[in-house]
């Protein structure tokens, strides 16, 4: 049945195709008639739902006070050892000595 021929039903023949139990009616459909009669409401009664100004005050707070949370409870990273063997670890070191020695005997 199309939009326009629903229009044209009286009264009657409207409450008679309502009560009639062999329509299929979607199982989501009350929510979505109770959804529209709900903003249809407030769209008449002309009330606007406001929030508190202390509220939006709240909110910057919250987040400061998260924020101020994390840098001072934050542990420092430990620095993890990347040589298991320590006579590794000393050649490694003393090659990067070299190569840095080396750079700063070429800028002279």
């Amino acid at each position: 049945m199309k939009t326009e021929d629903i229009e044209k039903l009286s009264l009657e023949e409207l409450r008679n195709l309502a009560n009639d139990r062999s329509v299929v009616v979607p199982e989501t459909l009350s929510e979505g008639v109770k959804d529209i009669a709900c903003a249809v409401s407030l769209m008449e009664n002309g009330e606007e739902t406001h929030v508190s100004p202390w509220l939006w005050g709240l909110i910057p707070a919250a987040a400061a006070a998260v924020i101020a949370c994390v840098i001072l409870f934050r542990q420092p990273q430990r620095v993890k050892d990347t040589f298991s063997d320590p006579t590794l670890a000393y050649i490694e070191t003393m090659r990067a000595f070299s190569l840095f020695n080396d750079a700063v005997q070429d800028l002279k």
